[in-house]
């Protein structure tokens, strides 16, 4: 696939899809994601897929090759979160660490991508990325709950009353 690109921290839009709002938008949500799990970091991708190649092998490839993670942030200790969007095919991809697996599953990233459909389909890209950090951090914040209830430290999570917790929509096929 050549040389992999140098991936910004937060956002990188290769395609120049994103609008200035749009990119301020994203921004705003990957912040707001971070500084409520400090112990993760969240980047954005907005690229074409190459020809011949799949979209999740596309993400799977910046993820590894674009410099988002340093030598040390191998294995448990990787916490990044990855959405790329190929907005020519409106699809979007997630990749999450290592170190993020036993939280985050499957079917709850799949969750967090179909959040994002109806805004990719109303040609709402930067809305689309937002809806779907927006539905992980409602699932992480469901885990921050059940561990903390598993390990008696407490019975509510500090500011989770303000996350909408009722996802039936975005979790329907």
């Amino acid at each position: 696939m050549g040389f992999a690109p140098n991936l910004k921290p937060d956002v990188t839009d290769m395609a120049g899809e994103l609008t200035k709002k749009e990119l301020n938008m994203v921004r705003r949500g990957i912040a707001r994601l971070e500084h409520r799990f400090p112990q993760l970091r969240c980047a954005v991708v907005v690229s074409s897929t190459p020809p011949n190649i799949t979209l999740p092998l596309h993400a799977f490839w910046l993820f590894n090759k674009g410099g988002l993670t340093s030598a040390v942030e191998r294995g448990g200790a990787n916490r990044l979160v990855l959405i790329v969007l190929d907005p020519e095919a409106d699809k979007l991809a997630c990749m999450i660490g290592y170190g993020l697996e036993p939280f985050v599953s499957e079917g709850r990233l799949i969750a967090s991508l179909q959040a994002a459909l109806p805004f990719l389909a109303a040609d709402e890209p930067g809305a689309g990325i937002v809806a779907c950090i927006a539905h992980l951090e409602v699932h992480l914040a469901e885990v921050a709950v059940s561990i903390d209830k598993a390990f008696g430290l407490g019975e509510e999570y500090e500011g989770l009353e303000h996350l909408e917790t009722n996802n039936a929509s975005a979790l329907a096929f």
